[in-house]
């Protein structure tokens, strides 16, 4: 095999735009209670359907969802009230209710993308898809490799040792095996039915990074008090005294600011 002689591709390396890019991993971490099993539903939803919402736009395909840290029926809960928010009736994807170390379970995981045509998967969550050993390169590397294996797109889920830390725990090569990194902070009040989530590109190994973005969850229960569907919309994550810490400082300055101001104005 050659490269230096295929045409440019001119439709969009992006199966999510603007954070997943096709044929590559890309890690999204974030604080614990954050959303990030949320969000990773939310984003596999709209590439199995081949939704476009807002700023996100997708290329339809097949999605297989790793899970090592939930259940069966947590997970379907979830799926079925973001399903239900964004007016996807009966909504599936592949499900692997995870236990084994992933590069312990490469095999079986290598035929159930090739028979069910998978052209995306998520793992959530890197931690225990590699056996707990996050400070160990080895098993990081491992993993990474395992995943290249299966020709297809990935997700990596992960967590961060403190939520004041930049980066994902562990291994420097979580990072670095990456091709795109992108951070996720969240703001919620107590007994709140909304979240706010904020998403910040830290890495990326193809042109300029992008801009930060935020989503707003509106959770709304049924008669018994039980999530029944999710709402997502678009928000100013500078708007938000928590979100926007996880902007740059003269931009939370520039927020500040402008808060006062309007604040004299009114």
């Amino acid at each position: 095999e050659k490269i230096g002689q295929i045409p440019k591709r001119i439709d969009s390396p992006y199966l999510l735009y603007p954070i997943i890019r096709e044929g590559a991993p890309t890690v999204l971490y974030g604080a614990g209670g954050t959303g990030k099993s949320y969000i990773s539903l939310y984003m596999a939803l709209l590439i199995q359907y081949g939704q476009n919402i807002g700023r996100m736009v997708t290329k339809q395909c097949n999605v297989l969802y790793m899970d090592w840290e939930s259940n069966t029926a947590d997970l379907n809960d979830r799926l079925s009230a973001l399903a239900k928010g964004i007016g996807i009736p009966n909504a599936e994807v592949y499900y692997r209710n995870s236990y084994l170390p992933l590069v312990e379970d490469i095999n079986e995981i290598q035929r159930i993308v090739a028979e069910n045509e998978i052209g995306f998967v998520v793992v959530d969550a890197k931690a225990a898809s590699i056996g707990g050993m996050i400070n160990e390169a080895k098993q990081t590397v491992e993993m990474f490799n395992a995943l290249r294996s299966l020709g297809v797109t990935s997700l990596i889920i992960d967590h961060v040792s403190k939520e004041s830390t930049q980066g994902p725990i562990g291994s420097v090569y979580n990072v670095n095996a990456a091709r795109d990194v992108w951070e996720l902070r969240a703001s919620q009040a107590a007994n709140a039915n909304t979240s706010k989530i904020g998403l910040y590109h830290r890495k990326t190994n193809a042109g300029r990074r992008h801009d930060a973005f935020g989503l707003e969850f509106t959770f709304k229960d049924d008669e018994n008090e039980i999530i029944d569907s999710v709402l997502i919309s678009e928000t100013d994550i500078a708007a938000d005294p928590d979100t926007r810490k996880g902007l740059a400082m003269q931009d939370q300055i520039t927020a500040v600011l402008r808060e006062n101001i309007q604040y004299t104005m009114d």
